[in-house]
């Protein structure tokens, strides 16, 4: 079978385009094991392993609201076949996993995710994410039924809609 080029973004490493066999086994040697495919847009999907953090895989970059752990695979798709990916892809997976900006090791994938994300993008000082949200679910009943929404204190913003 035919090499395709991908990009492969390993744990503390910058992305890079390598050639692989288009067959299932060097996908897997690639993530070392089974491989769970996530779209990543509508030509691509990003190939990591299934259960690499039962593994104890290290830590790679934050994926909405997660965490991705070992290598981390992009190959373009084509209906149901792997193909070469975008060329342009590299610079936006080294934008989107923020290589360049972190400097990850395996303490930071510990704990819940919480930990985790405070970790990587530091403590938030404004926000309880344990914090009841009914004032919140007031303030946007409040919006619904245009009345002002209160913004600290007193004071009010009309909602003209």
């Amino acid at each position: 079978m035919a090499k395709i080029t991908v990009v492969l973004k390993k744990p503390g490493e910058a992305p890079e385009f390598v050639q692989v066999e288009n067959e299932l086994k060097p996908f897997q040697d690639l993530v070392g094991g089974y491989i769970e495919a996530v779209r990543w847009d509508l030509d691509t999907v990003m190939l990591v392993n299934e259960d690499g953090k039962n593994k104890g895989l290290a830590c790679n970059f934050g994926w909405y609201g997660d965490i991705i752990v070992g290598p981390a695979v992009w190959v373009g798709v084509d209906g149901e076949e792997f193909t070469d990916v975008d060329p342009d892809l590299l610079t936006e997976i080294e934008d989107f996993t923020g290589w360049h900006r972190y400097d990850l090791d395996d303490d930071d994938c510990q704990g819940d995710l919480e930990d985790v994300f405070n970790r990587l993008m530091g403590e938030p000082d404004n926000i309880d994410l344990d914090a009841d949200t009914s004032d919140l679910e007031d303030l946007i009943q409040t919006a619904l039924d245009g009345e002002p929404i209160p913004l600290g204190g007193e004071e009010g913003v009309e909602n003209n809609d």
